[in-house]
Protein backbone atom coordinates (compact mmCIF):
# COMPACT_ATOMS: atom_id res chain seq x y z
CA UNK A 1 0.00 0.00 0.00
CA UNK A 2 1.58 3.21 -0.42
CA UNK A 3 2.42 5.89 1.56
CA UNK A 4 0.42 9.10 2.57
CA UNK A 5 2.74 11.94 1.78
CA UNK A 6 3.54 13.86 5.06
CA UNK A 7 4.28 17.36 4.91
CA UNK A 8 7.41 18.08 7.43
CA UNK A 9 7.13 21.85 9.14
CA UNK A 10 10.02 23.38 10.36
CA UNK A 11 10.05 27.24 11.52
CA UNK A 12 12.75 28.71 12.04
CA UNK A 13 14.08 32.44 13.10
CA UNK A 14 17.81 32.78 13.48
CA UNK A 15 18.47 28.91 13.71
CA UNK A 16 22.29 29.11 12.04
CA UNK A 17 23.55 27.05 15.16
CA UNK A 18 20.59 23.87 14.92
CA UNK A 19 18.79 23.90 12.08
CA UNK A 20 21.10 21.55 10.15
CA UNK A 21 20.95 18.62 12.53
CA UNK A 22 16.94 19.40 12.39
CA UNK A 23 16.60 19.22 8.69
CA UNK A 24 19.19 16.08 8.51
CA UNK A 25 16.82 14.23 11.11
CA UNK A 26 13.76 15.17 8.73
CA UNK A 27 15.93 13.86 5.74
CA UNK A 28 17.12 10.36 7.83
CA UNK A 29 13.27 9.37 7.97
CA UNK A 30 12.83 6.00 7.29
CA UNK A 31 9.53 6.64 6.27
CA UNK A 32 8.22 7.33 2.53
CA UNK A 33 7.12 9.67 0.87
CA UNK A 34 7.43 13.27 2.74
CA UNK A 35 7.95 16.84 1.77
CA UNK A 36 10.24 19.12 4.07
CA UNK A 37 8.99 22.85 4.02
CA UNK A 38 11.31 25.04 5.82
CA UNK A 39 10.02 28.22 6.71
CA UNK A 40 12.69 31.21 7.48
CA UNK A 41 10.66 33.62 9.62
CA UNK A 42 12.57 37.00 8.79
CA UNK A 43 16.35 35.69 10.07
CA UNK A 44 19.08 37.95 10.15
CA UNK A 45 21.97 35.14 10.02
CA UNK A 46 22.67 32.07 7.79
CA UNK A 47 19.42 30.18 8.20
CA UNK A 48 18.53 30.72 4.81
CA UNK A 49 21.16 29.91 2.86
CA UNK A 50 21.51 26.84 5.71
CA UNK A 51 18.32 25.48 4.29
CA UNK A 52 18.28 26.56 1.03
CA UNK A 53 21.64 23.95 1.05
CA UNK A 54 19.65 20.87 0.81
CA UNK A 55 17.69 20.41 -2.55
CA UNK A 56 14.94 18.62 -0.69
CA UNK A 57 13.96 21.12 1.43
CA UNK A 58 11.18 23.99 0.22
CA UNK A 59 11.89 27.10 1.48
CA UNK A 60 9.93 29.75 2.01
CA UNK A 61 10.62 32.77 3.55
CA UNK A 62 8.56 35.67 5.14
CA UNK A 63 9.03 39.08 7.38
CA UNK A 64 9.64 38.13 10.93
CA UNK A 65 5.87 37.27 12.20
CA UNK A 66 6.55 34.22 15.04
CA UNK A 67 6.74 30.49 14.95
CA UNK A 68 2.39 30.27 14.75
CA UNK A 69 2.81 32.69 11.73
CA UNK A 70 5.24 30.65 10.08
CA UNK A 71 3.66 26.88 10.64
CA UNK A 72 0.51 28.21 9.26
CA UNK A 73 1.76 29.52 6.35
CA UNK A 74 3.96 26.28 5.65
CA UNK A 75 0.24 24.65 5.71
CA UNK A 76 -1.04 26.44 3.51
CA UNK A 77 1.21 25.54 1.20
CA UNK A 78 1.88 22.14 2.06
CA UNK A 79 0.89 19.44 -0.44
CA UNK A 80 0.81 16.69 2.21
CA UNK A 81 -2.82 15.39 3.60
CA UNK A 82 -0.38 14.84 7.34
CA UNK A 83 1.03 17.40 8.97
CA UNK A 84 4.26 16.89 11.31
CA UNK A 85 6.22 19.40 12.92
CA UNK A 86 9.63 20.29 14.25
CA UNK A 87 11.44 23.50 16.03
CA UNK A 88 14.40 24.45 14.46
CA UNK A 89 16.61 23.29 17.61
CA UNK A 90 15.10 19.88 18.22
CA UNK A 91 15.53 16.35 16.26
CA UNK A 92 13.55 13.24 15.55
CA UNK A 93 14.09 10.07 15.82
CA UNK A 94 14.50 8.14 12.49
CA UNK A 95 11.30 6.11 12.76
CA UNK A 96 9.32 8.75 13.86
CA UNK A 97 6.76 8.66 11.29
CA UNK A 98 7.35 5.48 10.27
CA UNK A 99 5.42 4.44 13.64
CA UNK A 100 3.21 7.62 13.60
CA UNK A 101 1.66 7.09 10.10
CA UNK A 102 0.49 3.92 10.01
CA UNK A 103 -2.33 4.07 13.28
CA UNK A 104 -3.87 7.32 10.89
CA UNK A 105 -3.90 5.11 7.75
CA UNK A 106 -5.50 2.36 9.36
CA UNK A 107 -7.96 3.86 11.46
CA UNK A 108 -9.78 6.86 9.80
CA UNK A 109 -11.43 8.07 13.08
CA UNK A 110 -8.16 9.17 14.49
CA UNK A 111 -7.61 12.78 13.94
CA UNK A 112 -3.84 12.87 14.84
CA UNK A 113 -0.61 10.91 16.59
CA UNK A 114 1.32 11.77 19.38
CA UNK A 115 4.86 10.11 20.70
CA UNK A 116 7.22 10.15 23.44
CA UNK A 117 9.88 12.42 23.67
CA UNK A 118 13.39 12.74 25.78
CA UNK A 119 14.87 15.67 26.89
CA UNK A 120 18.49 16.72 27.33
CA UNK A 121 20.72 19.81 28.16
CA UNK A 122 23.27 20.93 25.67
CA UNK A 123 26.99 20.13 27.00
CA UNK A 124 28.01 23.67 29.08
CA UNK A 125 24.40 24.55 29.78
CA UNK A 126 22.90 24.71 33.14
CA UNK A 127 19.85 22.67 33.95
CA UNK A 128 16.34 25.10 34.17
CA UNK A 129 14.62 24.68 37.61
CA UNK A 130 11.46 23.50 36.01
CA UNK A 131 13.38 20.61 34.63
CA UNK A 132 14.41 18.71 37.49
CA UNK A 133 10.99 17.68 38.09
CA UNK A 134 10.75 15.84 34.34
CA UNK A 135 14.06 14.71 34.40
CA UNK A 136 16.66 14.67 31.99
CA UNK A 137 16.72 11.60 29.56
CA UNK A 138 14.03 10.34 30.41
CA UNK A 139 10.61 9.59 28.13
CA UNK A 140 7.37 11.71 28.56
CA UNK A 141 4.50 11.75 26.32
CA UNK A 142 5.00 15.26 24.57
CA UNK A 143 1.55 16.92 23.56
CA UNK A 144 4.02 19.39 21.85
CA UNK A 145 4.10 20.30 18.08
CA UNK A 146 6.62 18.36 17.32
CA UNK A 147 5.34 14.88 18.71
CA UNK A 148 2.45 15.41 16.67
CA UNK A 149 1.74 14.34 13.29
CA UNK A 150 -2.02 15.32 12.19
CA UNK A 151 -4.29 15.02 9.37
CA UNK A 152 -5.05 18.27 7.13
CA UNK A 153 -8.81 18.13 7.54
CA UNK A 154 -8.25 17.84 11.48
CA UNK A 155 -5.57 20.76 11.15
CA UNK A 156 -7.91 23.18 9.50
CA UNK A 157 -10.99 22.60 11.88
CA UNK A 158 -8.53 23.92 14.87
CA UNK A 159 -7.74 27.20 12.83
CA UNK A 160 -3.98 26.04 12.85
CA UNK A 161 -1.74 27.72 15.05
CA UNK A 162 -2.81 30.83 17.36
CA UNK A 163 -0.68 34.50 16.66
CA UNK A 164 0.36 35.61 19.87
CA UNK A 165 -0.16 32.61 22.12
CA UNK A 166 3.68 32.11 21.86
CA UNK A 167 5.71 29.95 23.62
CA UNK A 168 2.40 28.49 24.83
CA UNK A 169 0.93 28.13 20.94
CA UNK A 170 1.01 24.48 21.39
CA UNK A 171 -0.86 24.39 24.43
CA UNK A 172 -3.81 26.19 23.27
CA UNK A 173 -3.68 24.05 19.99
CA UNK A 174 -4.49 20.86 21.94
CA UNK A 175 -7.02 22.74 23.82
CA UNK A 176 -8.91 24.33 20.87
CA UNK A 177 -8.12 20.05 19.63
CA UNK A 178 -9.77 18.79 22.41
CA UNK A 179 -13.02 21.80 21.94
CA UNK A 180 -13.35 20.37 18.12
CA UNK A 181 -13.60 16.99 19.07
CA UNK A 182 -10.33 15.74 17.70
CA UNK A 183 -9.35 12.19 18.59
CA UNK A 184 -5.63 11.40 19.66
CA UNK A 185 -3.27 8.30 19.53
CA UNK A 186 -0.16 7.95 21.68
CA UNK A 187 2.28 6.16 20.02
CA UNK A 188 4.67 4.31 22.85
CA UNK A 189 8.00 5.42 21.04
CA UNK A 190 10.21 8.04 21.60
CA UNK A 191 10.21 10.29 18.72
CA UNK A 192 11.30 13.57 19.62
CA UNK A 193 14.99 14.53 20.64
CA UNK A 194 14.21 17.77 22.77
CA UNK A 195 17.06 20.42 23.40
CA UNK A 196 17.25 22.67 26.41
CA UNK A 197 19.64 25.47 26.01
CA UNK A 198 19.70 29.25 27.04
CA UNK A 199 18.13 30.57 23.78
CA UNK A 200 15.02 28.25 24.39
CA UNK A 201 11.71 30.34 23.43
CA UNK A 202 9.86 27.88 26.43
CA UNK A 203 13.35 28.97 28.75
CA UNK A 204 11.47 31.69 30.27
CA UNK A 205 8.76 29.71 32.48
CA UNK A 206 7.36 32.96 33.80
CA UNK A 207 6.41 33.93 30.20
CA UNK A 208 5.33 30.06 29.50
CA UNK A 209 3.02 29.91 32.41
CA UNK A 210 1.22 33.17 32.07
CA UNK A 211 0.97 32.37 28.45
CA UNK A 212 -0.75 28.89 29.65
CA UNK A 213 -3.02 30.09 31.90
CA UNK A 214 -4.06 32.75 29.27
CA UNK A 215 -5.06 29.81 26.57
CA UNK A 216 -6.47 27.62 29.32
CA UNK A 217 -8.62 31.07 30.27
CA UNK A 218 -9.63 31.40 26.68
CA UNK A 219 -10.44 27.85 26.24
CA UNK A 220 -13.02 28.27 29.44
CA UNK A 221 -14.59 31.35 27.97
CA UNK A 222 -14.95 29.62 24.14
CA UNK A 223 -16.69 26.51 26.35
CA UNK A 224 -18.81 28.94 27.83
CA UNK A 225 -20.00 31.02 25.29
CA UNK A 226 -20.70 27.95 23.12
CA UNK A 227 -22.43 26.76 26.00
CA UNK A 228 -24.58 29.89 26.11
CA UNK A 229 -24.97 29.68 22.14
CA UNK A 230 -26.49 25.74 22.56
Amino acid sequence: MPGILVSAIIPAHNGEKHLAEAIESVLAQDYRPFELLVVDDGSTDGTRSIASSYPDVRLLVQENAGVSAARNAAAKAARGMLFAFLDQDDRWTPDKLSVQVPPLRENPSIDFTLGYQRIHVDEGESMPRWLETWGVGQEHVGHFPGTLVVRRKAFVRTGGFSPGCEPAEGADWFLRAGEAGLTKYIVPRVVLLKRIHKDNQSGDQTVVRRKVFQAIRCSLRRRRDAGMNE
